[in-house]
């Protein structure tokens, strides 16, 4: 089966954003970029604060399960997320661009993903991230290799934990430029996936812990397994 579509790259994704609004993008290979003020900008008197710590609430993912990718016409899984403790990092106005990829024979990919940013100033900067989910139903021979070349693309991410979900997962980090991205790789059964949030604190703001990232991507991974199953 071919791979999914080429999954996100921080980097790129920092570069495109910055470009198409207009703002200042800071140099560096893995840098974010800092919106300035809008109308939706509230002028504040503190740094942003992340949340500091998030503990997973979603029941874990289905094991010993077939998954088949068979959904009606129009069906968008990425709607039906609990993303609640992606909104709780940083907000974000809707999914842009879910996919529901079917492949055929109950094989498929679904994609989801967002554009953060607070909503709140200061000193004329506010954090702003992106954040990214997908899930590969295919043939079990294609699993492992799947995962494994998700951390292939992502070189220099240091490994930060394991998890039990599924068959494998674990969880990756890197911290660049002031932009801290956290990535979880997982499979479970004929499913293999990624999701994935990164954050531009900048140098006014703190740093959000990478523990309390991966645990927000810890009950999105788990929801959608959820509700990937037959």
């Amino acid at each position: 089966m071919p791979s999914p579509p080429k999954k996100t790259n921080t980097a790129l994704i920092l570069v495109l954003v910055a470009g198409l609004l207009g703002v200042m993008c800071l140099g560096g290979a893995g840098v974010w970029f800092f919106g300035f003020g809008g109308s939706d900008m509230l002028a504040g008197g503190e740094p942003y604060e992340f949340p500091a710590e998030y503990d997973p609430e979603l029941p874990p993912a289905p094991t010993g399960v077939e998954y088949v990718f068979d959904f009606p016409a129009g069906y968008d899984l990425c709607a039906t997320l609990d993303l609640s403790g992606v909104n709780a990092v940083l907000p974000f106005e809707g999914l842009k661009e879910p996919g529901m990829d079917d492949r055929g024979g109950g094989r498929g990919w679904v994609s989801c993903n967002a554009q953060m940013r607070s909503t709140v100033e200061y000193r004329d900067t506010r954090p702003t991230g992106i954040f990214y989910v997908d899930f590969g139903v295919l043939d079990p021979e294609n699993v492992q290799g799947e995962y494994d070349r998700i951390w292939e693309s992502y070189p220099g991410y240091a490994h930060l934990t394991d998890l039990d979900i599924g068959d494998q997962a674990e969880v990756h980090t890197k911290t660049e430029n002031n932009v801290l991205s956290v990535i979880l790789a997982f499979r479970n059964g004929n499913v293999s996936g990624m999701a994935e949030i990164g954050v531009n604190y900048g140098e006014e703001h703190d740093a959000p812990a990478p523990e309390m990232l991966g645990n927000v991507l810890i009950d999105v991974v788990n929801d959608g397994l959820t509700k990937l199953a037959p």
